[in-house]
C-alpha cells in the first residue's frame, strides 16, 4: 500500500503549443485525418440547422434519406482511414473500431 504523500504541483501550470509537439500523425495522413473531421463536423452540423432551422417538418424523408446515405460514406471512409493508420502502426487492429452502428 501507498503510504507516500502526493502534493499538488505549485507554480504556473505549463503551456503547451502544438508547435511545440508537433503534428500526431504523418504529415499525409494528418491532412486526410483533419479532412474528414471536417467531413464529420458538416455532416453533424447539417443536422443542427435542419432540426434548428425550423424545416424538420418539410421533406423529412429526403432529408433523413441523404442524411443517411452521407452518414454511411463516411462511416466507409473511416474505416479505409483507419486501415491506413493500422498499416502505418499509428492504430491498434486488435481494438475494435467505434462507428456507429445504424452506418454499418
Amino acid at each position: 500500500m501507498y503510504k507516500g504523500r502526493y502534493d499538488p504541483p505549485t507554480g504556473s501550470k505549463p503551456i503547451v503549443t502544438p508547435a511545440d509537439v508537433g503534428d500526431t500523425f504523418p504529415p499525409e495522413f494528418n491532412t486526410k485525418y483533419l479532412a474528414l473531421v471536417d467531413k464529420y463536423n458538416n455532416f453533424t452540423s447539417s443536422a443542427f440547422v435542419y432540426f434548428d432551422g425550423g424545416a424538420a417538418t418539410t421533406n423529412a424523408g429526403k432529408f433523413f434519406q441523404q442524411h443517411e446515405l452521407e452518414g454511411r460514406e463516411l462511416a466507409t471512409e473511416r474505416g479505409q482511414l483507419r486501415e491506413e493508420a493500422i498499416k502505418l502502426g499509428i492504430a491498434n487492429p486488435t481494438v475494435p473500431s467505434p462507428t456507429a452502428r445504424v452506418f454499418r
